[in-house]
């Protein structure tokens, strides 16, 4: 009997041992979130330059790769598609979350320059995720009160998801100030034009970004150096570029948001936001009642002129010529009361009419 159990187990043995077939790659150690060195469009270039700049891939979409692998006995198509499959981790499977995607180049540069500027630099490589996977809005179950609603953030095995609807949201909005900003200085323009008997041209540029670089700089010294003789430039740190611009070239430049006066005699004035007296008002409505207003507590409140919260910070000495202090106070009273107005404007197409001034717009 035993006889027959080791003829038996040699049989087995020679039988594994048979010649195999020869072996296939399958593809299934393919890094399906390296972009191909082949892909020239721009989305691939930016995503592959991510990759190069961080160590960490850049999606928009849950969609690694989605390619034909053969056919069917019908002769249909048989397609492969490979996702990051938010819902799934080593010891459960969720619902994943409902996404809605970036639609624009614009909307994913700017998602590239707020991961890169804000999130990387407090990362270091070691807690780096393996990718982002930057979208629109995220909808699904938050991890920690298990409530469906909308997410800032999800976190997969192979990504994180990041909603960018609040950052674009929040720049846009930061465009209207700019807008506004640009609007009320062309409505200044064209009553002190007319006040003096004089014609103007008024240039405007968004240039896209808050950030100063050197082509920005570069444009107005050329502008300058082409017969401008005062810049405005409202947001981010523009300023420290019309601050190099003016001196070199000895033009003049007003600032917004901060005082900026303390960069050189040339920044003749900045629009400021009076933080302070906003914070004041209402301190002094807290001591004066002894609580905080039920009415105004957790509500946005708008500040300007009429409360005294914005302000022209002009350097001590006053740096205008021909505008005084006490033009200025005379001024800003007319304007706090509504003796005059200064009309808001959503765009540049629905302008009031400007004889004395001519707008240009510049791409």
């Amino acid at each position: 009997m035993n006889k027959i159990y080791y003829f038996l187990f040699l049989s087995l043995l020679l039988g594994a041992c048979t010649k195999e077939d020869a072996l296939e790659p399958t593809g299934a150690n393919d890094d399906y979130f390296t972009v191909p060195a082949t892909a020239t469009d721009p989305e691939s270039v930016m995503r592959r330059e991510f990759y190069e700049e961080t160590g960490v891939h850049l999606l928009f979409n849950d969609t690694l790769r989605h390619e034909q692998r053969g056919t069917f006995e019908d002769g249909n198509p048989r397609w492969y598609t490979e996702t990051v499959d938010l819902g799934y981790s080593m010891t459960s499977f969720d619902d994943a979350p409902a996404l809605t995607y970036l639609q624009t180049k614009q909307e994913k540069e700017k998602a590239v320059e707020f991961v890169s500027k804000y999130i990387l630099p407090h990362l270091g490589q070691a807690v780096r995720p393996y990718s982002f996977l930057m979208v629109n809005t995220i909808y699904g179950r938050d991890p920690d009160t298990y409530r469906k609603g909308i997410l800032k953030y999800y976190i997969g095995m192979r990504t994180m998801a990041l909603s960018m609807e609040p950052i674009l949201k929040l720049e846009t909005e930061e465009d209207y100030a700019t807008l506004r900003y640009c609007t009320g200085f062309l409505q200044g323009a064209e009553a002190a034009a007319e006040l003096q008997g004089e014609y103007v041209t008024l240039q405007t540029w968004f240039t896209d970004t808050y950030e100063n670089n050197d082509a920005i700089t570069q444009r107005m010294i050329d502008w300058y150096n082409n017969g401008t003789s005062l810049i405005m430039v409202s947001g981010g740190n523009l300023y420290e570029g019309v601050s190099d611009a003016v001196n070199q070239t000895g033009g003049k430049a007003i600032t917004t948001d901060y005082d900026n006066t303390e960069l050189g005699d040339r920044v003749l004035g900045s629009a400021i936001k009076c933080y302070n007296a906003a914070v004041q008002r209402q301190l002094y409505t807290f001591f004066a009642a002894g609580t905080w207003n039920g009415q105004t507590g957790g509500q946005t409140e708008k500040a300007g002129f009429t409360n005294g919260e914005v302000a022209l910070e002009a350097g001590a000495p006053w740096r205008f010529d021909s505008f005084t202090q006490d033009d200025y106070r005379t001024l800003y009273e007319d304007l706090r009361t509504s003796v005059l107005k200064v009309d808001a404007y959503s765009d540049l197409d629905t302008l009031p009419e400007t004889p004395n001034v001519t707008v240009d717009r510049l791409l």
